[in-house]
């Protein structure tokens, strides 16, 4: 008997060690490089192997967003050297660079002899914990974007402690990946800008509108007194007003959102320009007009590439102040806590799995964004929209925040009113990938305009899908192409990759372009010829565009073409909240001790959310969420 199991151990040990053998990878020493589509563009790795592992994996090559990309970047390369294994989980809210990166190594695998299918099977799943933690602030903040960062500091200015749940690896959510465009009234920078007859006149046509309610008629009294004081004053700057603001909102939208809304989200954006200032953020000195925007109003941050200075200028903030903010990062929120009829707190689930109770001695602010990432969702509201459609999202944008509300009694508004942004990439669905501005001139794939850039985006996109393959080229020169003294454009991407890659084309001369986008010279030409003629005239005969600032001029080369179409971009529907943020229930009254703040919300953009009005939107009205959940107001 003691033989036989002698025997048995021996070849248990052999078994084990045979097994070992077969499990090991073997490789062709040496150092490869592979790349693979990441959100924005190609990502590529450089992996050094030796015979038997992984030695080093560096991501050496991308256009990913600054602010999202760094921790995927530090993670799966650590990960994948650590475990030698390719069964890494990707980083939520990046999942498409953490995804890049493991199939980039992954190609390096097979060049260097090895089975990257292998090295992809999980071996044991992680252990989850289970345990439970309870904690408290006076004010719980759901969402870790733009609307809830600007909550989260208003909080702490009044001296409230804040606990703010982000279930992605970074903070900045949406506002991070945003164009950076921010809608606001700013008579000094506006000052700048000459007015035209055409924009004389789009003022006239709408304060001649019939009003449709009381808050209707006194923005039109207003606007109708300022623009006699400003034509009896002999100005010839640009004319506008919060009023004016919320005018253009509101009839952009189809006069389907809250008129009351509007004006306070506006009148909020106004005062958080100067808010912004005194955290230093630096605004750039003139104003520009985003798609979509129909106004020049739009500021951009001087020393940042996109939204990416919103977040930076909150989190310094938060730093230096030492603030009590404590941030529960890889946490998604579940259910909101209700006690007699107020939610005074909130439970969560943290990455590893462990339960999070979060409970608000004050109040708790749903800032969770939208749902344009859910694509299910988007469908459900809208099943007209296109199911190939990608969207410009981040991955994380998929409504978890209004199905809360929504399971606690909140009522919803505007829900099948869905955004598509018309100049995404045709690549990615993202916003970054091209150069110049937003409103240049646009031409289809034979080489002609097609429609006026300033119209509205939901006319801008209805116009791009019914061109040839449903895409259509932004065209700029040098001089406008805001391609920086590192040769990035304004989202911090090479313009040299995106190039290579397809993404936009370059030519000296206008025939050179035409040549690369494959079109006829001379039909290019003649666009160009009426363009120019629009652009020095003020007058476009063709599609009635009403502005032709300089930044849109195309006088001389280099030109530059950069391929576009629409994707999903916002979700105007959402919780329901009145003008002080307090979410609203299906029954008509007020949910206590919730407020809401951000893409999160609805009605504030009616049908068809304005270019650029979105970022004031959150972070104006994120402050004043934040407030009142202390002031329980």
């Amino acid at each position: 008997m003691k033989n036989t199991h002698k025997i048995f151990a021996l070849l248990m040990c052999l078994l084990m060690m045979f097994s070992a053998s077969a499990s090991a990878e073997s490789y062709k020493a040496g150092t490869y490089s592979a790349s693979a589509p990441g959100k924005n563009g190609d990502v590529t790795v450089q992996v050094i192997f030796t015979e038997d592992a992984i030695k080093a994996v560096e991501v050496v090559k991308h256009q990913e967003t600054p602010g999202l990309f760094e921790t995927p970047v530090e993670r799966i390369p650590a990960a994948i050297e650590k475990n030698q294994s390719l069964a890494i989980d990707t980083v939520t809210g990046a999942t498409m660079t953490s995804q890049a990166i493991l199939d980039a190594v992954a190609d390096c695998v097979k060049q260097a002899g090895g089975d990257p299918q292998k090295l992809s099977v999980k071996t044991a799943e992680a252990q989850q914990s289970t345990e439970k933690v309870e904690k408290a602030a006076d004010v719980v903040i759901v969402g870790g974007g733009g609307a809830g960062l600007s909550a989260a500091v208003a909080a702490a200015e009044k001296g409230a402690s804040v606990i703010l749940i982000e279930k992605t690896a970074a903070l900045g959510g949406n506002t991070l990946l945003a164009g950076g465009g921010f809608n606001a009234f700013d008579p000094q920078r506006q000052g700048q800008v000459t007015m035209n007859p055409n924009q004389l006149n789009t003022v006239r046509k709408l304060i001649s509108k019939e009003p449709l309610n009381e808050t209707h008629k006194k923005l039109i009294d207003a606007v109708t007194k300022q623009l006699a004081d400003y034509e009896a004053s002999g100005s010839d700057k640009l004319f506008d007003s919060v009023e004016f603001h919320a005018l253009q909102t509101y009839d952009g939208g189809d006069y389907l959102g809250n008129i009351d809304l509007i004006l306070a989200t506006l009148t909020r954006a106004h005062d958080m320009l100067a808010q912004l200032e005194s955290y230093d953020l630096v605004w750039k000195d003139k104003v520009t007009t985003y798609v979509g925007a129909l106004w020049q109003r739009s500021h951009e941050a001087r020393d940042y590439k996109s939204g990416k200075g919103f977040v930076d200028t909150f989190v310094k903030i938060i730093n230096e102040k030492k603030y009590p903010v404590e941030f529960l990062m890889e946490t998604k929120a579940d259910a909101f806590i209700v006690e007699n009829g107020r939610v005074v707190g909130v439970h969560a689930t943290a990455a590893d799995g462990k339960e999070i109770t979060a409970r608000a001695k004050l109040g708790v602010v749903l800032a969770a964004g939208g749902f344009a990432a859910n694509n299910e969702m988007c469908m459900k509201y809208k099943p007209t929209l296109l199911p190939t459609l990608k969207s410009t999202n981040s991955p994380a944008i998929t409504g978890d925040g209004i199905v809360m509300a929504e399971n606690i009694g909140a009522d919803l508004v505007d829900m099948d009113q869905i955004q598509l942004l018309p100049t995404s990439s045709p690549f990615t669905g993202s916003s970054p990938g091209y150069v110049g501005e937003s409103a240049g001139m646009y031409i289809n794939l034979e080489g002609k305009r097609f429609v006026n850039e300033y119209e509205r985006r939901d006319v801008l996109t209805a116009a791009v899908l019914s061109q040839p393959e449903g895409k259509f080229y932004i065209v700029t020169c040098q001089k406008n192409a805001l391609i920086d003294e590192n040769g990035q454009n304004k989202f911090g991407q090479n313009v040299d990759n995106l190039i290579e890659t397809k993404q936009v084309f370059k030519g000296n001369t206008v025939a050179e372009l035409a040549e690369q986008i494959n079109v006829e010279p001379a039909v290019l030409e003649e666009t160009f010829r009426k363009w120019n003629e629009a652009c020095h005239s003020g007058n476009d005969p063709e599609f009635g565009r009403p502005n032709f600032a300089e930044n849109v001029w195309l006088d001389e080369g280099p030109f530059y073409a950069s391929i576009r179409t629409p994707a999903i971009h916002h979700t105007m529907g959402g919780v329901k909240v009145d003008t002080e943020l307090r979410v609203i229930g299906v029954d008509g009254a007020i949910i206590p001790g919730l407020y809401a703040a951000g893409e999160v919300t609805g009605g504030v953009h009616g049908s068809n959310r304005l270019g650029a009005n979105a970022v004031p939107d959150a972070l104006s009205n994120g402050r004043k969420a934040g407030q009142n959940a202390v002031d329980q107001k």
